[in-house]
């Protein structure tokens, strides 16, 4: 009997519903049910040579999709004398993908005249119509090795796969896909870090929509990167002459000349960890410097590179034109002490010395107010008197008419500053004709962070990135310690061109309290302009010393009657997400750590989608 039961459990289908049977004796049908279903999507995925899992079913709809236009994708990889078992992985890796109009150019670059690399290489050509193998005598060169034989190749898009790293099987399917529906030129993913196989996961690169001044200060897209053949007539071939940034030096190539980039938000390249032999990133980062000061006389942009805050980020100092005045906005009701000090750390702390103060005096009644105003009262320190209730965005449109410099410096008057350079940093940026709003970064009293950007969306319509870290954290992908492009920035600290003020209709007195400095950098931004955070300006703020309102009440009423506006006005842009904000990353919470990452990203079992 035994044995005929063994016999007759081999039969997949019932060997199931035995499982089930017995399942639901002990657990009950409801938990059966799901125990079947968890089973049965496991049968329904199939594992590949690199260790991806897929479903069968999205394996068989992507490769029987059919698109528009027929574009092929040549994808060039570089091969060592050493870790040959990685190779094989990374080829399989380009096999096992579901969109299947591809060329694979394997490009030899081992010394001698022969290698084991050379044997794997030549039994995949023999088995694949698509894969072509090539010797090269430009040993370790890859660059010169990419330019000699791209031009070769078949393909109207070209893709840099690195020996030992892997793509996620629908890759070439999402990148065809964007190709396709927005005719880009440019296209690039998310990515991970992993060790050993791709399912132990180091690190995940969850990457914004293009950034460019972002990259100008970190390599953040990386990998994996696709482009637009055509391209390299207009961006020139990689570089050979800085080979230890040969990537980075091209991607910024292609980005200055592509019409439309894209990015694609799914994880689906997988980049191989290595240790660095010593020396080995200095040399790196010394030569990606070298590639964002060449980038910068390419589009015209006068400005020296030094290192960064952290390992692998760069410092852009750019030439400041001129010495244009600065009109430095600051509202203010009694608050003499408090005022004092915003106003002593600006005459005592800046090295930028051509600007103007102008204070808005708006419903005072302390006499000692009026005595300090007497006592500051200068060629480059006035006092205009707001004599109608408070508004922040008329207060501010009031103090720009005023301004007397081509520059606007919206500041609280309970701040104060710590960087003497601080109005060089945002002016450089600010005086860009592509900038709008130039943003600094701010601390609580005690270090914590207090702004570094705005992020759209997040706690359902904005919300401060990375509030409350301690000063010296880096924050997710280097955010709190280098410049970036945001759509978001406070009004605590705020520098526009007066121009750029006045083109976009300034500061709307809808919002008299709350969002009126976030509808103006949306303002800015739907008129096409970049806004700019900076961490290299940095004060205090003593947040909240400034409300008019002390009324909890009204000021919880008016703050969500301001919200709601704001969310409505912008429902579009909140309905498309921050485009600096990648959407795998939460908007419940200021910002992620890793681990966090690493943990739910685990629990997916393919690329891409919400994962936290």
């Amino acid at each position: 009997m035994k044995k005929i039961k063994s016999i007759i459990l081999v039969i997949p289908g019932v060997r199931l519903i035995y499982k089930f049977l017995a399942y639901t004796k002990h657990h009950g049908v409801k938990n059966a049910i799901k125990k079947v279903k968890q089973q049965l999507n496991i049968k329904k995925r199939s594992i590949d040579s690199t260790g991806f899992f897929i479903s069968e079913t999205q394996r068989r709809k992507q490769k029987a999709e059919k698109f528009k236009r027929c574009i092929k994708l040549s994808v060039f990889m570089p091969v060592h004398s050493t870790e040959y078992h990685y190779i094989e992985q990374s080829i399989n890796s380009v096999t096992g993908q579901t969109y299947e109009n591809w060329e694979l150019l394997l490009v030899d670059t081992c010394d001698g005249s022969y290698s084991q690399a050379e044997d794997i290489c030549q039994q995949y050509q023999k088995q694949d119509s698509r894969i072509k193998y090539k010797k090269t005598v430009n040993s370790g060169r890859e660059s010169r090795t990419i330019n000699e034989y791209i031009e070769r190749a078949f393909g109207d898009y070209c893709v840099i796969l690195k020996q030992g790293d892997l793509l996620h099987p629908t890759a070439f399917y999402e990148v065809a896909k964007e190709i396709y529906s927005g005719n880009a030129d440019f296209i690039y993913t998310d990515e991970a870090v992993f060790q050993d196989a791709p399912n132990n996961v180091l690190s995940l690169l969850f990457k914004p929509d293009f950034a460019a001044d972002t990259l100008r200060n970190c390599n953040y897209i990386s990998n994996l990167s696709v482009f637009r053949k055509s391209l390299l007539g207009a961006a020139g071939s990689f570089n050979d002459e800085n080979e230890d940034a040969y990537y980075y030096d091209m991607v910024l190539r292609l980005t200055e000349k592509a019409h439309h980039v894209r990015h694609v938000a799914k994880v689906l390249y997988y980049k191989r960890h290595s240790k660095s032999a010593p020396g080995d990133a200095q040399r790196i980062y010394e030569a990606e410097k070298r590639a964002v000061s060449e980038h910068l006389k390419r589009v015209g942009m006068k400005g020296t590179v030094g290192d960064g805050k952290i390992e692998g980020t760069y410092r852009i100092r750019y030439e400041i034109s001129g010495s244009p005045l600065v009109s430095i906005i600051i509202p203010n009701k009694d608050n003499r002490y408090t005022l004092a000090k915003c106003i002593s750390s600006i005459c005592d702390n800046s090295t930028y010395r051509n600007f103007e103060i102008i204070i808005i005096e708006n419903s005072s009644a302390e006499s000692e107010t009026f005595e300090y105003y007497n006592s500051i009262s200068s060629d480059n320190i006035r006092v205009i008197t707001w004599e109608h209730s408070f508004n922040f965005a008329l207060l501010m449109n009031y103090g720009a008419r005023h301004a007397q410099g081509d520059y606007c410096l919206y500041l609280n008057n309970d701040t104060e500053v710590i960087t003497p350079s601080w109005i060089e940093e945002m002016l450089m940026y600010s005086q860009r004709p592509d900038v709008g709003a130039v943003g600094a970064k701010l601390y609580y009293p005690d270090g914590r962070v207090q702004h570094a950007g705005m992020v759209l969306g997040m706690s359902g319509s904005c919300a401060h990135l990375c509030h409350g870290f301690e000063k010296n954290e880096t924050g997710y992908m280097a955010r709190l310690q280098t410049v970036q492009n945001v759509s978001l920035l406070t009004g605590a600290c705020m520098m526009v061109k007066k121009s750029l003020h006045e083109k976009v209709g300034g500061w709307d007195a809808q919002y008299a309290v709350y969002y009126n400095d976030v509808d103006f950098c949306m303002k800015l931004r739907s008129a096409g302009y970049l806004n700019i955070f900076t961490p290299y300006a940095e004060l205090y703020h003593h947040e909240g010393r400034s409300l008019a309102e002390t009324d909890t009440s009204v000021r919880m009423k008016r703050h969500q009657k301001e919200e709601l506006l704001f969310c409505e006005r912008w429902s579009e842009a909140l309905s498309l997400g921050d485009s600096y904000y990648n959407p795998n990353l939460p908007l419940n919470r200021n910002d992620v750590y890793i681990a966090d990452l690493i943990s739910a990203y685990n629990k997916c079992d393919c690329a891409g989608g919400k994962i936290i």
